[in-house]
């Protein structure tokens, strides 16, 4: 019998759960051991060897397990046991569970651990994930990040820019903001970026953001804010929408930027006059609007956005069963 963490677990079940010829090994039964009876990464390392040594398991079977104990215990949120089992199986990660690994890491120390094992992994790997990396270092050392990003901006793919540019946006430094779009032109990458630009510059200038999004004039208190701000033109705006998921409304841009100064108020005018507009509420607005209100612990606000967020989604499931009735007759 295993006691691991006050809890029994007859070695027997292990032996089946492992055994290739009677039980194969499937990735339920590794998520089953790791959440329920493997606390020590010992113990989960030497069942992991035990398989590998096993008669029958596939090559391709061992890196299956790997991979599912790697993300499985980054669910858990036990990140150290995820680092000391990828230390032992690198070469059996894949580029997603490294991608998991480098966006789980909680400290700039375990993110650079995490990279360090992606380039003994393979140089393929780390330049594949270069961006994601740069992309989970914003979140610890913003400056370090965009140092690499503007060293090599070919190598960095859109994930890595919206990183930086929603950072640049959470600590309202224009020109940061300023500065990484006018590199991003440069280097012909502006369209990629363009809709997380606006989402950053509206946490910047959430009511002249707004007011251009109605076709009204807004001007910065610069030249360079003034410029960015003439961007928002009407024909930009359209390509906006398009390249928004279907379900997203461009009035989220400014309803975003509002969230983020905290002014909940003017956030609601904005979900009326969208609402006026489209001619219909848009759910994921109100999602924003109700994740916000958890933040700031209202309850008021909570019940209030918990039942609008509600109607809308009965009224969206509503009309796509309409149209999906039709298009069958």
């Amino acid at each position: 019998m295993i006691i691991e963490n006050g809890k029994q677990f007859d070695r027997s079940i292990i032996r089946r759960l492992l055994e290739p010829k009677k039980h194969p090994q499937t990735d339920l039964a590794w998520k089953f051991l790791v959440s329920g009876t493997l606390k020590s990464q010992t113990l989960i390392l030497r069942l992991l060897y035990q398989t590998e040594k096993k008669r029958g398991v596939s090559s391709l079977q061992f890196c299956s397990a790997v991979n599912v104990v790697i993300s499985h215990l980054i669910q858990l949120d036990e990140i150290d046991k995820a680092l000391v089992v990828l230390s032992k199986c690198v070469p059996k990660a894949t580029l997603t569970t490294l991608r998991h690994c480098l966006m789980a890491a909680d400290s700039e120390q375990t993110l650079e651990t995490f990279w360090s094992l992606t380039k003994i992994s393979g140089q393929a790997k780390a330049y594949k994930l270069e961006e994601v990396y740069v992309a989970a270092l914003t979140k610890f050392n913003y400056q370090k990040a965009k140092s690499i990003l503007l060293e090599s901006p070919e190598a960095m793919g859109r994930e890595a820019w919206r990183a930086l540019l929603e950072k640049a946006g959470d600590l309202k430094n224009f020109n940061d903001l300023y500065n990484l779009f006018q590199f991003s032109r440069q280097h012909n990458i502006t369209r990629k970026i363009e809709t997380v630009f606006f989402q950053s510059l509206a946490k910047i200038f959430p009511e002249e953001v707004y007011a251009k999004f109605k076709k009204q004039a807004a001007y910065g208190s610069n030249f360079k804010e003034t410029k960015l701000l003439a961007l928002l033109h009407p024909r930009l705006l359209s390509r906006i929408q398009l390249n928004l998921s279907r379900d997203r409304s461009i009035w989220s841009i400014p309803l975003l930027g509002f969230l983020a100064n905290s002014n909940l108020a003017r956030a609601r005018d904005v979900l009326r006059y969208a609402e006026r507009v489209e001619g219909k509420p848009n759910r994921q607005m109100y999602l924003s609007c109700l994740k916000y209100s958890r933040r700031q612990k209202s309850p008021e606000d909570v019940r209030e956005f918990s039942r609008l967020h509600k109607e809308c989604e009965k009224a969206t499931s509503i009309e796509i069963a309409q149209r999906l009735s039709a298009s069958k007759k």
